[in-house]
């Protein structure tokens, strides 16, 4: 008798505490509201609360449990946007203060509404001279353009559109960087293996810093230091942008070949490093040791992360976009890979609306090999546009 009192007076117990327990509960989670009409049977609620409990202390939190086990992003191709216009392209971002997307292309930066994706100005180059790329320095209000073969740099104001400077760096940059801690822009030159550093309030260019490899993307932390892939190495370099020295570099393994685009988590203080032979590399700079890596597609050209829904977007060659979670520091895994189209290899990412937007064209023959420009297919006239890509119900 006495233990079936302790037993009646436990389940009493339970039972109050089941009820304040679940009543607390998200009602995103379909258990909680199985539990509830289950009130009558303090079997029922004593199941109810362990199953519970049980999902309460997994490594999702309350509410997003549910979602991530039930349902996807559902992310697809939600727009395309004709553009027109001849010649190729190469990198691209997203002012998402503005909400303007920018586009380099041959002759300089296409400037696009981001609501319309209607063409709202340009960012000149020389004529004839193809601009590789674009970055912006929000704490100064400008924007940093690369031109390859006219070995400059174009400074604009962000706002307005208009040219500040071009300024010379003497060499032919690819990828472009600013570090917000020195508030300089990097060029980085795949050729002469170097990356360059120089003033865009100024014009000043400091000289030009010797790397082990051929630099491909790069990634400021926001703390001194800048991290570039040299993709003929498979390795990672890091600089110090307070000395402008080379302070180290390293292989990352996981079977990362060509390491091109590379983007950084600055507050779990990881880099990922998207590889042409069809990984993601997910690496810690301050160990210099390699996480994991999760299959993407191949080809990888653009890497962009967000760190609010702590999701990354690889685009690559092979006309493939996955969507990658960063669980926790040291857990990744792939959500979703969307077909895009053949050639969408670079992507601009709206952190605010979670779009992404890949420039594209219709792809033609092989052109031959031109000097050390190696072939590549023609791009078919009046193809070119934008695909955007959102989450389902949701377009530009």
């Amino acid at each position: 008798m006495a233990g079936q009192s302790a037993y009646t007076a436990g389940s009493e117990v339970l039972h109050a505490y089941s009820q304040s327990f679940l009543q607390k509960a998200t009602i995103h989670m379909g258990t909680t509201s199985t539990c509830l009409n289950s009130r009558g049977s303090t079997r029922a609620l004593r199941i109810c609360t362990v199953a519970l409990i049980v999902m309460g202390c997994t490594s999702t939190p309350w509410g997003l449990a549910a979602e991530a086990e039930q349902t996807s992003l559902d992310f697809k191709v939600s727009g395309s946007q004709p553009v027109g216009g001849e010649g190729s392209w190469d990198y691209a971002d997203y002012d998402s203060v503005h909400q303007r997307l920018f586009v380099a292309r041959v002759g300089g930066v296409l400037v696009l509404d981001g609501g319309t994706l209607q063409p709202v100005g340009t960012v000149p180059a020389l004529a004839g001279t193809r601009t590789h790329g674009v970055t912006f320095a929000p704490d100064l209000g400008l924007g940093l353009t690369s031109n390859g073969s006219d070995e400059t740099s174009t400074v604009f104001n962000l706002g307005t559109l208009e040219p500040v400077r071009r300024i010379t760096l003497g060499h032919s940059p690819d990828a472009i960087v600013y570090d917000p801690v020195s508030r300089r822009g990097v060029g980085l030159d795949g050729d002469d293996n170097v990356a360059v550093p120089f003033d865009p309030l100024s014009g000043s260019v400091s000289p030009a810093l010797a790397l082990p490899g051929s630099p491909e993307g790069a990634a400021a932390d926001g703390r001194g230091h800048l991290y570039v892939n040299l993709s003929d190495r498979n390795e990672v370099a890091e600089i110090d942008t307070r000395r402008w020295a080379l302070e180290g570099h390293w292989s990352i393994g996981g079977g990362c070949e060509e390491p091109t685009p590379l983007a950084i988590d600055r507050g779990a203080m990881r880099l990922f490093i998207a590889c042409r032979s069809g990984v993601l590399a997910i690496v810690d700079p301050v160990k210099r040791a390699l996480i994991t890596t999760v299959p993407i597609g191949k080809g990888a050209d653009a890497v962009a992360y967000e760190p609010k829904s702590r999701l990354i977007f690889v685009s690559c060659y092979d006309g493939t976009l996955t969507v990658v979670e960063a669980g926790s520091p040291a857990k990744y895994r792939v959500l979703e890979t969307i077909k895009t189209a053949p050639g969408a290899r670079t992507l601009a990412l709206d952190p605010v609306r979670l779009r992404v937007f890949l420039p594209v064209a219709d792809l033609g023959p092989v052109l031959p090999k031109v000097g050390s420009i190696p072939g590549r297919p023609a791009i078919v006239p009046a193809t070119f546009r934008i695909l955007t890509v959102s989450r389902s119900g949701l377009s530009r």
